[in-house]
């Protein structure tokens, strides 16, 4: 009698493929899940390093923001001193013109000359005095 042919059946065939589809899955997703537990642990450890990078120039900021406030208190108080210079420095003539005006206001009857006179003086004053404080330190 003649032997039947050694071959497998459909059912081994299906069941090998079965086994050899699910095997090469699970490797698939193995592998897959080191790569991204690798992933992960490199994205976290640049976090950090990010992290602290942000600190470090966080502080710096506010090192900045502390150097610009303290300058710009320097800066305002120096205005403030200068613009207290620059009207010293124009207190003399104040002082002058008031002291000139006083001295017509004080003659008991000045003539027309002198009215004339005082007021060509004063008027020159006030033009100095506009010069003085008008012009720059």
């Amino acid at each position: 009698m003649t032997q039947p042919p050694n071959r497998p059946s459909w059912l081994s065939v299906g069941l090998g493929s079965l086994v050899l589809t699910v095997a090469s899955s699970a490797i698939t997703v193995a592998v897959n899940y080191g790569k991204q537990e690798t992933t992960i642990f490199s994205l976290a450890a640049r976090n950090d390093e990010l992290n602290k990078d942000r600190e470090k120039h966080e502080k710096t900021v506010e090192g900045m923001r502390a150097s610009y406030e303290s300058l710009q208190a320097q800066l305002d108080a120096t205005k403030l001193k200068l613009r207290s210079l620059k009207n010293d420095r124009c207190t003399p003539l104040v002082s002058e013109v008031s002291y000139y005006s006083t001295m017509v206001n004080a003659s008991s009857n000045p003539s027309s000359y002198e009215t004339a006179n005082a007021q060509t003086i004063l008027k020159g004053y006030q033009e100095t005095l506009q010069a003085c404080y008008s012009a720059p330190l």
